[in-house]
């Protein structure tokens, strides 16, 4: 057995000796020895090594270095062709460098655009073959990265009642330098506009009247931490603060005195003291000692609302001793200066002359005019008051008018019982109507007036904040709104005056808390405006007046009536008043929490019997609209115009974005 291992081993040996070093065919039948050569791999004469895509980030620099090889004695040549502006390409060391600027990856006329692609092609070559040459073409991403937007306003500015405030402030942004930019503002005075003077400039303008800080309630300033929020054409945003303070400026009290009267031995006459701040009813006193003869009495009035002091003076029981004497009787009224105290004062005086006659002076009754009273009026705008005379012995003569100081003779008139006004000048007047009868007995009353500026904006909007969508397409849409919160704003007589428009928008609707003063101005302003699904939530003094006297009544919001198609199906129906479309016009249901349940009326559309008509509705096809809108003519000569959604809310199409303006129009000016 181990004859025969040892056998098969040598075998083994034999054969691995010869496999290894012997030719198994010989070309001339010997067996050659050699040593068998390694197979070796065969070099490209053109190798390179980069990748399909490159990645970059605006305004972060890179290196990237392309890997080639070339088949010896030459070296290798690399060209690079379409490179974008900026990028270097180093040809020893086959480097690539770019920094992309920050246009390099998005594009300003299309904000949808968040990259771009570059591609280039590298040519590879060997200088000891020029002929021979590798190419690839490979793609540079660059991605958008969103830059700063810039705003440069003074971050805090002060102004002082009745003066112009103006803010300017620039926007700069390297994705877009002229934009368009979106600008809103938040947490401004009311009425602050926003005026564009170009593509990257605007203007805060702001101009407090001299009651806009109350010094009782505010102290000596009012101040507002506003916001002015910009987005770019990628709706890229960026807030900037800006504070802006209200400085009191304190006015004087007015006081209206008779300047002269010739009266007998039971003399009476007003004097009328205003705060020309709208804060208090001044303090109202006589000064100068009192004659130590006859009897002197008061009675005071005072008016919170017109912010005045009637102080109604009698001296009787004259001796006739004193017949011809003229005395000075000397007034005082004060309001609350810079600090606390009432030590804003203003005085001026009335000459009493006393003539011993049987006779008695006119007698003048202000029927509309009462005393304290301040009258309000627009600029340019005619109004008159009726105020009766009469001689107190003999209706059939007639006493002597004039109107003091006689520089007011221009602006105020008096005939057949009507005091007449009109004034082409703005701010406080006061002016004194005296009657002097036939005996040269006289009696005198001090009327005030205010004037409002030329400018002053007609359309009075009720709403809680500026940024309602609501709010922006009223400020947007016509350039003499003023915008109040009546939650927190006093809805006094001068906010409410010279005002042809009243719109009550959703913000204001939802506070059950502010429904009088909502009233208050309904029963002032001639042609009213509600725009919301809360026509419910008007106070009930009105509703209750739309129902019993216009027969106007809602049946109710969307959601509540049975088997109606989904609101966004519904487009608006219209009468023949309204412009046409180009398109059908429907809701947005996003101008405010209450736009996706609209309120609809009684009736149909465009009842000519009715006494408020239904002019705007809602429908399917065209068919059996539903109201959505109606108009009802005022006793004043005004009109209701009711919409139970916010024109805000109506979704139109290219061509018809005038459409909402055009019909609101309508609606207040159309004949129905």
């Amino acid at each position: 057995m181990k004859k025969i291992k040892s056998s098969l081993l040598l075998l083994l040996v034999a054969t691995s000796v010869f496999s290894c070093k012997q030719d198994p065919y010989p070309a001339d039948g010997e067996i050659r020895v050699v040593q068998r050569e390694e197979q070796r791999s065969v070099e490209p004469p053109l190798a390179m090594s980069v990748e399909d895509v490159i990645e970059y980030k605006e305004g972060r620099y890179r290196e990237y270095k392309i890997r080639v090889s070339v088949k010896d004695p030459g070296k290798a040549i690399v060209n690079i062709d379409n490179l974008p502006a900026g990028t270097e390409f180093d040809p020893e060391t086959f480097i690539l460098k770019w920094r992309p600027n920050f246009f390099d990856g998005n594009d300003p006329t299309d904000p949808a655009i968040k990259s771009r692609i570059y591609p280039i092609t590298v040519w590879l070559r060997n200088s000891a073959d020029p002929v021979r040459a590798l190419r690839k073409t490979i793609n540079l991403v660059v991605y958008d990265v969103p830059q700063i937007i810039e705003i440069e306003p003074s971050r805090t500015t002060t102004v002082e009642e009745g003066q112009q405030f103006s803010n300017t402030f620039t926007i700069a942004n390297a994705d877009y330098p002229q934009g368009p930019f979106r600008v809103v503002t938040t947490g401004m005075p009311a009425n602050t506009e926003l005026v564009k003077v170009n593509e990257t400039t605007f203007k805060l303008e702001f101009s407090p009247d001299f009651y806009h800080v109350n010094r009782r309630v505010d102290g000596a300033s009012k101040a507002y931490k506003g916001k002015i929020i910009v987005a770019n054409p990628a709706n890229h945003t960026m807030e900037k603060e800006l504070n802006i303070t209200v400085n009191d400026k304190r006015l004087e009290s007015k006081l209206v005195t008779p300047t002269k009267l010739i009266q007998g031995l039971d003399v009476s006459f007003q004097v009328v003291a205003y705060d020309l701040n709208k804060e208090m009813s001044p303090v109202l006193t006589m000064t100068s000692d009192r004659p130590d003869f006859g009897k002197f009495t008061f009675q005071e009035v005072k008016n919170e609302d017109s912010s005045s002091t009637v102080l109604n003076v009698f001296w009787t029981d004259i001796p006739p001793t004193h017949n011809g004497e003229e005395f000075t009787l000397r007034f005082k009224s004060c309001v609350q200066g810079r600090w606390s105290a009432n030590d804003n004062c203003n005085e001026s005086s009335t000459k009493v002359k006393i003539v011993v006659r049987d006779r008695m002076p006119p007698q003048i009754t202000r029927t509309d005019w009462p005393a304290g009273e301040m009258i309000y009026l627009g600029y340019g705008e005619s109004m008159s008051r009726r105020v009766t005379i009469r001689d107190r012995e003999d209706s059939n003569l007639k006493p002597k008018i004039e109107i003091f100081p006689v520089e007011m003779r221009k602006y105020v008139s008096w005939s057949g019982d009507q005091l007449r006004m009109n004034f082409s000048q703005d701010g406080v007047f006061q002016f004194n109507l005296q009657a002097t009868s036939d005996y040269n007995v006289s009696s005198a009353e001090s009327f005030l007036v205010e004037v409002f500026p030329k400018n002053r904006n007609k359309i009075l909007f009720f709403a809680d904040s500026t940024r309602d969508p609501e709010v922006i397409f009223y400020k947007s849409t016509f350039k003499n709104v003023d915008i109040m919160n009546p939650a927190i704003q006093d809805v006094n007589v001068r906010n409410i005056s010279d005002r042809d428009t009243l719109v009550i928008g959703t913000s204001t609707l939802m506070d059950v808390e502010v429904q009088d003063k909502v009233m208050k101005a309904i029963d002032k302003i001639k042609n009213i405006v509600v725009a919301s699904p809360l026509i419910d939530q008007l106070p009930e003094k009105f509703l209750a007046k739309l129902r019993d006297d216009y027969d106007m009544v809602t049946i109710g919001r969307y959601s509540q009536l049975p088997n109606l198609p989904p609101l966004e199906k519904m487009s608006f129906a219209k009468t023949r008043q309204f412009s046409d479309t180009k398109s059908p016009i429907f809701l947005k249901q996003s101008a405010s929490q209450e736009s996706r349940d609209p309120m609809l009326f009684n009736g149909g559309l465009y009842d000519p019997q009715k006494v408020c008509k239904g002019v705007l509705g809602l429908s399917l096809d065209g068919n059996n609209p539903y109201v959505i809108g109606v108009v009802c003519d005022r006793d004043n000569g005004g009109r209701i115009s009711l919409l139970g959604t916010e024109w805000a809310d109506l979704k139109v199409s290219a061509g018809d974005e005038q459409v909402p303006v055009e019909w609101f129009n309508t609606m207040i000016k159309g004949q129905f």
